[in-house]
């Protein structure tokens, strides 16, 4: 929407106003996916990350992470920025189940909302098991406060290609 801006300059006796305008700022779309590195190996670790872009004001999230069992080990599961910056929360890095590949419960809460324009909710670091296609998804997502109407844009799954890993 429209934002008055007004720019003044302080000095020993006092204050000068220089100048003053109505910018038009554009409304950001809100957006939440994951995000990888472009090239996957057969036994080299990599980070998937939980990102979210221009939220609006967030306290707290929940999610699953799913994966294929077959392709994929689950070594950690760690926070992301939400949670390591800003004020106290409460962090659960969730159940790995290894049988049917899902991550249940991971989740953070803080008590003010953050206020960075882009950060990761969580990190999931995995090691490929076994070349070929595979898919990570993102099951179940809540996110607090509840958003009317301004969902961000949900990419909830992303497809890696396994490599043979570099003779």
């Amino acid at each position: 929407g429209n934002v008055d801006v007004t720019v003044t300059t302080g000095y020993h006796g006092g204050q000068v106003k220089l100048g003053s305008t109505q910018l038009s700022l554009p409304a950001l779309q809100s957006r939440l996916h994951l995000e990888s590195i472009d090239l996957v190996r057969l036994g080299e670790a990599f980070c998937l990350e939980v990102v979210g872009e221009h939220l609006p004001p967030l306290t707290e999230f929940y999610l699953d992470l799913k994966y294929d069992p077959n392709h994929f080990r689950l070594l950690r599961v760690a926070k992301g920025r939400f949670s390591l910056e800003g004020s106290p929360i409460s962090w659960s890095p969730g159940t790995n189940d290894i049988i049917n590949g899902m991550v249940y419960g991971v989740s953070a809460k803080r008590q003010e909302p953050v206020s960075e324009a882009k950060t990761s909710l969580a990190r999931f670091f995995l090691v490929p098991i076994r070349a070929g296609d595979s898919e990570l998804s993102i099951e179940k997502l809540q996110l607090t406060p509840q958003l009317s109407g301004n969902m961000p844009v949900y990419a909830p799954r992303i497809k890696i290609n396994i490599k043979e890993a570099k003779q």
